[in-house]
């Protein structure tokens, strides 16, 4: 979490016993930290200004980052560098190590400077506040946690979602598969979860996470169903590919070994489930058999029977009892036979098309199919009477009910995953909240709003506090620009035409026309006005009182590729090609010139908040660079090592880090100014994702972007805009003032920034300064955005 250390400073003459660690603590005269020094307290704050030159006297030292984030190698002795700020981490495990600092001007005194491992901080993911979205195939799975709490979907798209119940918000996307995912199950704990797919693969997952745990030891060709055993500790999964491959592996769950092949089906097996008491094990499939295993005391299991089915089986299901076996039949009825003897107990008739899933209610009274004639039937397990026939809209291809019997869901070939009462009478709601990718996001300048367009022309706003859906604006995608009041949404859709939607009431009022080729660039200069750029090159400014176009201005004739507005709206950076590929910089009100960039290949480029840099791609270096907008001079070049997306660039609002994505699905934090990659997610994003580049919120409290799987992500900013405004220091008192963040914050004290425990002082606080803080050292203060 992002923090701003504030650290008691001796500034007295050095003396000969070593000063208490800090995170730079150095004895001379005067140390300048951007303007926040004083006799007794200094903050620690982005960026200092300190030029060291730093001895280890260290024997033992092997590589070590220092604040500055210089790596000393193995070996070295000195090494000149800038302390630059805090580095996100403090207290989260620095050690101390003593060097010999000096100052160019000052005496030379000892110090202690508070390091890191050199490795770059890598993540799975970012701190999640919200996601949303859906699948974007067919749903050929779902599953209720243990708890209820949360429903598991599994789909074409090669995803697997977690959901919570009965919300619908999603919690997770697991990413890992390679093609569809056709089977899921919970552990019996709830604390993991296996999944089955097309790609021959089984798989672990930790469900806290989202993170893989582990493949399974070997593959489990054309893998389609999976279950763990009731005391979880033996997952069977099978599969094949029609005459194929029909193989039943039983795995030891803890690791992902086989322990057991067996080979008795002779066609694609489709189903596979324990008896709740964990002693027997069925399965069925194309084959139209099946079979009954006896499991042993040792996990083995052993051939008992082989049930001739009459038809095709694609599910299967126990009774809560273990005595009974429902079957879902490819002949669009469902049977039910005796454990005991595999005897025919009785045919369920009334479906019109194949029946993929079947189910038991909790007590065994009710059996609940799904089918591919698009309903959901429920029949009495004791006479086979049919109780209730559901419309479901789509095939039924998954079906799951609670194990406290108060849900049902659904999955089908709409892509999408329903909730319904466990009788099945009503839908509660639908999960999907998108269907296809989000190409293009814009918060509201008051960081209420949040818009997310989608490839398929449409934009949803949502409330950024609750996750709440605000509005869904038809023909209406990206580039996307909110006024500055938040009132208003404009959007550009497919036929060159700007929509604008007045987001209090959900109203559209205008449809501007005029361009003749791609919107590249939307932008609001103040709420009265609104300007746009076209591929057509011009820049149009339009009136929104009344929607009338007030100017055209024409850009230089030459191709125009890209174009990015500086957040008031003033300057565009446009994409072009004349004689080579190059990023011009204009005035917005009259089209005037102000520089030229050169770019190797198709340029793209984005301002900083604060309106003094811009950053842009180099696909074929693999590097992204950021540009003075004082005299179009380069300040800096960070090699990526990856190959960016277009457009896919952001600069935190405080212009001091830019975040990108690239096509191997990681997400990567710079700290432009010393070119440091300070933050990797290297698996929260999908590989080849075409999804919606990263926007910050204004305030830099969180980040958005958005996935090719249909996901919107919404995460907290690792280096969130804290910063302090003020210091004071009276009779050996601190007053302290700041401000961004999020408007919530806690203040904390520590005796030591190494060994010591921090301390709240007092509840956490909304207001943004604080007083009467004694300053004998040594006295360290934190300040935390929460």
């Amino acid at each position: 979490m992002a923090c701003v250390v504030i650290a008691a400073l001796l500034c007295s003459a050095p003396t000969a016993s070593p000063a208490p660690p800090a995170l730079l603590r150095l004895s001379l005269p005067s140390v300048s930290l951007e303007g926040y020094a004083f006799e007794g307290v200094a903050i620690i704050a982005e960026p200092l200004s300190v030029d060291l030159t730093v001895t280890l006297s260290s024997s033992d030292v092997t590589e070590l980052l220092v604040v500055s984030n210089t790596v000393i190698s193995a070996g070295a002795t000195t090494a000149v560098f800038q302390v630059s700020g805090v580095p996100d981490g403090i207290p989260d495990g620095p050690q101390p190590v003593t060097f010999t600092a000096r100052a160019p001007g000052h005496l030379t005194t000892n110090a202690t400077v508070l390091v890191w491992d050199s490795e770059i901080s890598q993540h799975p993911s970012p701190d999640i506040l919200w996601m949303s979205g859906g699948h974007m195939g067919e749903v050929n799975a779902v599953a209720f946690s243990p708890d209820g709490a949360l429903l598991a979907s599994a789909a074409d798209d090669a995803t697997i979602k977690l959901w919570q119940v009965p919300s619908g918000n999603l919690v997770r996307t697991l990413v890992g598969h390679g093609k569809d995912v056709r089977a899921i199950a919970f552990s019996p704990d709830g604390r993991q979860l296996v999944s089955a797919s097309k790609d021959d693969s089984v798989r672990m997952w930790n469900v806290s996470d989202g993170r893989q745990a582990y493949i399974f030891g070997t593959s489990q060709p054309e893998a389609r169903t999976v279950a763990f055993s009731p005391d979880g500790k033996i997952v069977a999964s099978a599969g094949g590919n029609q005459e194929e491959n029909p193989l039943l592996i039983l795995w030891d769950a803890t690791n992902g070994v086989p322990r057991q092949v067996l080979t008795w089906h002779t066609r694609e097996v489709r189903a596979v489930t324990f008896s709740p008491d964990g002693l027997w094990l069925a399965s069925a499939g194309l084959d139209a058999t099946i079979i009954l295993w006896q499991v042993g005391t040792n996990g083995t299991v052993s051939h008992v029977r082989s049930v001739a089915a009459g038809s095709a089986v694609h599910a299967i299901a126990f009774a809560p009892d273990g005595q009974q076996l429902a079957a879902g039949m490819a002949n669009n009825s469902v049977t039910l036979w005796r454990i005991g003897d595999g005897a025919l107990l009785r045919t369920l008739t009334g479906h019109t098309d194949s029946v993929r899933t079947v189910a038991f209610t909790p007590d065994g009274s009710t059996v609940v199919s799904g089918s591919w004639d698009s309903t959901i039937k429920h029949w009495n397990a004791a006479t086979g009477a049919l109780l209730q026939t559901t419309l479901n809209g789509e095939r039924v291809r998954a079906l799951a009910l609670s194990g406290q019997g108060t849900f049902m869901a659904s999955g089908d070939k709409g892509s999408t995953v329903k909730l319904w009462p466990a009788t099945g009478d009503f839908m509660l709601r639908q999960f999907t909240e998108n269907s296809t990718s989000p190409t293009g996001l814009s918060f509201s300048p008051d960081n209420r709003l949040l818009a997310c367009a989608t490839a398929d022309g449409n934009t949803k706003v949502w409330q950024v506090q609750d996750h709440a859906l605000l509005l869904t604006a038809a023909n209406c995608g990206q580039p996307l620009a909110i006024s500055a009041n938040g009132t208003l949404l404009a959007g550009a859709s497919r036929n060159n035409i700007i929509s604008v939607w007045r987001l209090t009431d959900g109203a559209l009022l205008w449809s501007l026309t005029g361009h003749t080729e791609t919107i590249l660039a939307l932008g609001f200069s103040g709420d009265a006005q609104l300007v746009s750029v076209g591929a057509d090159e011009s820049i149009r400014w339009w009136r929104m009182a009344d929607g009338a176009l007030l100017q055209t201005i024409g850009v230089r004739p030459n191709n125009v590729y890209s174009a990015a507005l500086s957040p008031d709206a003033s300057l565009v950076a446009v994409g072009t090609y004349v004689s080579g590929y190059a990023t011009d910089l204009r005035q917005t009100s009259d089209g005037a010139l102000m520089g030229a960039i050169p770019a190797s290949n198709m340029p793209s480029a984005v301002f900083a908040g604060n309106g003094r840099h811009l950053a842009t791609q180099r696909w074929a270096e693999k590097n992204v660079e950021i540009w003075s907008l004082s005299d179009t001079t380069r300040q800096q070049s960070l090699p990526s090592g990856a190959t960016l997306e277009p457009n896919s660039l952001a600069f935190t609002p405080d212009g001091l880090y830019v975040i990108a994505k690239s096509y191997d699905g990681s997400l990567c934090f710079w700290r432009w100014h010393d070119a440091l990659p300070a933050r990797v997610y290297a698996q929260e994003a999908n590989p080849s994702w075409s999804g919606a580049w990263p926007c910050f919120s204004p305030d830099g409290t969180c980040f958005a972007y958005g996935r090719s799987d249909a996901t919107l992500v919404l995460a907290r900013n690792p280096f969130s805009a804290l910063r302090v405004t003020a210091l004071q220091s009276t009779g050996g008192l601190a007053a302290v003032a700041w401000e961004g963040g999020n408007g919530h914050y806690q203040l904390e004290s520590s005796t030591s920034l190494v060994s010591g425990t921090w301390q709240p002082l007092g509840p956490p606080q909304t207001t943004t300064s604080a007083t009467n803080l004694p300053v004998t050292p040594p006295a360290y203060y934190r300040l935390r955005g929460l």
